[in-house]
């Protein structure tokens, strides 16, 4: 039998050594290491944010007024707005602490008022990703990533044996977020190979809408007593 080799005793600079090495040196995962609890982080992360600390100096003041901070936006700490500025003007955070000092009376305000307009922005991102969908720009593919990929989610791994299942599986595609499909199975017969010359393009009644003419327009029958018809065409 082979004796299994013992692990050998690391030092603290061994430790050192390793973690920052070992450690990845993104922004976002340094930030979430120094505002953590130093003492739940295993001990090479800790040796690594030792090493941080020991490297920048004033970093440590930095971190205990974020921290400090933090607590304060969470409705955790008794201290006011201007203690916490104060002392982060101490530290590199000096310029952060006097950009909030300039919209004080903003930032003190959602301390304090019950309200937020968290759900408005929310809204106005939700506005801004469809306009940059569908509008102007937006191809089939777009379109398929909004709408098509619920629908074959909805439908799969069922038998697509007529269209009246296919028109009923469309029909049923929600989503959490609200997303609605209205299907229907239109039956009738369309003759096709048909081709119209310029000319008689030329001669339809086609009102175009101010917004992308090419897609939305409005196609008036050559009876005076008749309805227009309205089309939409993504293109």
């Amino acid at each position: 039998m082979r004796r299994r080799r013992k692990e050998p005793d690391l030092t603290a600079s061994m430790i050192v050594g390793r973690a920052v090495t070992a450690l990845p040196a993104s922004g976002r995962k340094i930030a979430r290491l120094l505002m953590s609890d130093a003492g739940q982080l295993p001990e090479m992360e800790q040796g690594f944010i030792a090493h941080l600390l020991q490297r920048a100096p004033g970093l440590a003041d930095a971190i205990t007024v974020a921290k400090r901070l933090n607590k304060l936006l969470r409705r955790d700490s008794q201290e006011s707005l201007a203690q916490v500025l104060d002392a982060a003007a101490k530290t590199p955070l000096a310029e952060f602490a006097a950009g909030l000092r300039r919209d004080f009376a903003a930032v003190q305000a959602a301390l304090d008022l019950p309200w937020t307009t968290s759900p408005a922005e929310g809204q106005i991102n939700r506005l801004k990703m469809v306009k940059r969908t569908m509008y102007g720009r937006a191809g089939f593919n777009k379109i398929e990533h909004r709408l098509l990929s619920f629908i074959t989610m909805n439908w799969k791994a069922e038998p697509l044996v007529s269209y009246r299942v296919i028109v009923d599986l469309i029909a049923a595609t929600t989503t959490k977020t609200g997303l609605t499909v209205r299907c229907e199975l239109d039956s009738t017969h369309y003759p096709k190979g048909i081709v119209m010359s310029d000319r008689e393009m030329d001669r339809l009644h086609i009102t175009r809408d101010a917004f992308h003419g090419e897609w939305n327009y409005t196609i008036h029958p050559a009876e005076t007593n008749a309805s227009p018809v309205k089309a939409i065409i993504f293109g």
